[in-house]
């Protein structure tokens, strides 16, 4: 008698039929795909049925040369682009510095990014030109510190756990205005408040610090990044207090004004975290070494 062998199918499904299938989805056709991938479009077509086979379920409409997810392709592709990407990531970050110790993976929050890292990276890596940068989204809230992330720059009260929070500016806030702002206590009171919605007590705070009276503290607008409120304030929509740190150029280039002579600190601020382990990591402590000489030079952590 002889027997005959069924081969298990595989328990996952094969890494070039999800890579086939993530071209396929950003580019809505098989032979863009294809092109991207260096294969024919016959190729792609018969990995993307593999992995609808393997699936069971139908993950493109067919339309001519373009196609389009199903709903199951659709929910298929979300939770898989995520983990797609980050293996590319790994992968070109491994090529770059293959033994890691020339890579800083460096996740900060936007407003502190854009208007404090930016500008003065290019010192950073005159300073450490063998150390690469590769940047990670920002961590939010109480989110623990990711295994990608070494360096993360925080907004909050330097709690995150038992990751080590050093702080490096922040705290030092101002009110600003547009440039042609006339201070004073009227336009004070006529004034649009702006808010951050993670630091709503700012303006009552402030007003409790200078000993201004009369301004409606719970009215005026919200918004979530310092960004917008910036930018907000830039166009004439009203006055924010803000982080000094984040404001300092715009207000030394004319762009911003300061609508009040006071300067107070408040608890919140921006604070370098990492893991103390890492603390030592030649990339990790080269750039808390810069931050740090960085913030004091321009006087954030006075």
């Amino acid at each position: 008698m002889q027997t005959h062998l069924r081969t298990a199918a595989p328990r996952h499904p094969a890494m070039h039929d999800l890579v086939a299938f993530d071209a396929a989805v950003r580019h809505a056709s098989f032979t863009a795909a294809a092109a991207e991938l260096g294969l024919t479009q016959s190729a792609v077509s018969r990995q993307i049925a593999s992995l609808e086979q393997h699936l069971g379920a139908r993950l493109f409409e067919r339309a001519g040369r373009r196609v389009s997810l199903t709903d199951a392709g659709q929910r298929f592709h979300a939770s898989v682009a995520p983990a797609l990407c980050a293996i590319q990531t790994a992968a070109i970050e491994l090529r770059i510095t293959p033994q890691g110790s020339g890579l800083l993976r460096l996740a900060s929050v936007p407003t502190f990014t854009t208007h404090c890292l930016i500008p003065r990276l290019p010192s950073f890596r005159e300073q450490h030109p063998g150390i690469t940068i590769s940047f990670a989204q920002h961590l939010s809230g109480s989110s623990p510190m990711p295994a990608h992330v070494d360096v993360a720059v925080r907004y909050g009260l330097g709690q995150w756990g038992s990751d080590t929070a050093q702080y490096v500016a922040g705290r030092a806030c101002v009110v600003i205005a547009p440039p042609q702002f006339q201070p004073g206590d009227q336009a004070l009171q006529r004034a649009t408040l702006l808010h951050h919605v993670e630091t709503a007590e700012a303006w009552a705070a402030w007003c409790a610090a200078t000993g201004t009276q009369g301004l409606d503290v719970r009215g005026g607008i919200f918004f979530n990044q310092y960004s917008q409120i910036i930018q907000a304030v830039v166009a004439g929509m009203g006055l924010a207090v803000v982080p000094f740190c984040l404001v300092q150029a715009l207000i030394a280039e004319g762009r911003l004004s300061l609508a009040h002579e006071a300067q107070v600190k408040l608890p919140d601020g921006h604070y370098m975290c990492f893991r103390p382990e890492a603390a030592d990591h030649p990339a990790v402590a080269a750039f808390r070494s810069w931050l740090l000489v960085q913030a004091r030079a321009a006087g954030w952590l006075a």
